[in-house]
C-alpha cells in the first residue's frame, strides 16, 4: 500500500543559481588639430562626445537537481524498488531504514517476501562513449514476516529463517559432490560452459532452484542429482516454508488492514 523512502532529489549546489546580463553600448566622438611644425605658433584642440548605455538584468534560477533516491512499484504494485545514487551530500555508506505498508486480512498471521540487492558500477572503456554500465554484485534473501504477538507464527518465521541458513550451508559443503553429479566429465564441463554455466556459479543455481523457483536448474531432475545430506535440506526447507504459508489468512476475506 505505501513504501519510503520516496523518490528525493538533492543539488550539489547551497542554495539558488543568480544569473545577471549585462548589455554596455558606447558612442564618442573625438577631433584634434595641430599646427605644422614650422608655424611659429602651434595651437591644438580637441572634443569628445560620448553616450554610454547599461542594462542589467539579473534573476534566480532553481539549481539542478540529481536523483539520489529513487523508488517506485513493479508488478502491478506486488513489487516495490529502492535506487540509491551517490552524491556530495549522500553516502551509499550506514544503515538505512526502508519501510514497506501492506494490506492483508485481519487474520493474516505470517509469509515471507523476497529481497534482491544489487550493486552496479561503471566500466570505465578506452573511450567515454565505451564506459558500460556493469553488475558489480549480487545477493538475495527470503525476508520472513509474522503478525507481532503471535507467539506460533514467530516461531515459524524463525524456522524458515533458520532452514534457509542450513540449505545455503550444506549446499555450499557439498560443492564438490554437486559437481560431480552435474558434471560428471569434462565434456559435460565445456558444455556448460557453451550454455553460460560454470561449476563455479553451482552451488548458486540450485540454491536459487530450491529457494526462488528460479529455472537455472532443470527443477524435474534436480533431485535425483543431489546428494543426500543437500536433499535432506531441501526437504527440510520446504517443510518449513510450507509451514509459514499455511498461516496465510483467506485471501477472499473482505475485511483488511494495513501492518507496517
Amino acid at each position: 500500500m505505501d513504501y519510503w523512502p520516496k523518490t528525493t532529489l538533492t543539488s550539489d549546489m547551497a542554495g539558488n543559481v543568480t544569473v545577471e546580463n549585462k548589455q554596455e553600448a558606447t558612442k564618442g566622438l573625438g577631433m584634434t588639430v595641430a599646427a605644422p611644425l614650422d608655424w611659429p605658433v602651434k595651437f591644438g584642440s580637441s572634443g569628445e562626445l560620448g553616450i554610454k548605455t547599461l542594462h542589467a538584468t539579473r534573476y534566480e534560477l532553481v539549481p539542478p537537481m540529481s536523483v539520489v533516491a529513487a523508488s517506485g512499484t513493479l508488478d502491478r504494485g506486488h513489487s516495490v524498488y529502492f535506487k540509491l545514487r551517490p552524491s556530495r551530500s549522500t553516502s551509499l555508506e550506514g544503515a538505512k531504514p526502508f519501510t514497506l505498508v501492506f494490506r492483508v486480512d485481519t487474520r493474516w498471521r505470517a509469509d515471507y517476501v523476497h529481497l534482491t540487492c544489487t550493486a552496479s558500477g561503471v566500466a570505465k572503456g578506452l573511450l567515454g562513449p565505451l564506459d558500460e554500465q556493469k553488475v558489480r554484485g549480487r545477493q538475495r534473501f527470503v525476508v520472513a514476516l509474522y503478525a507481532e504477538g503471535d507467539a506460533s507464527a514467530k516461531a515459524a518465521a524463525e524456522r524458515l529463517v533458520r532452514a534457509e541458513s542450513e540449505l545455503l550451508k550444506t549446499i555450499s559443503a557439498n560443492r564438490q559432490a554437486l559437481e560431480k553429479r552435474f558434471y560428471p566429465t569434462l565434456a559435460h564441463r565445456f558444455s556448460a560452459m557453451f550454455d553460460g554455466a560454470s561449476a563455479a556459479a553451482l552451488p548458486d543455481s540450485v540454491a536459487d532452484a530450491v529457494v526462488y523457483g528460479d529455472r537455472t536448474t532443470d527443477k524435474d531432475r534436480l533431485d535425483l542429482r543431489l546428494p543426500s545430506e543437500v536433499r535432506q535440506a531441501v526437504v527440510r526447507y520446504t517443510v518449513a516454508r510450507r509451514a509459514l504459508s499455511s498461516l496465510r489468512c483467506d485471501e477472499t476475506s473482505a475485511e483488511t488492514s494495513d501492518v507496517q
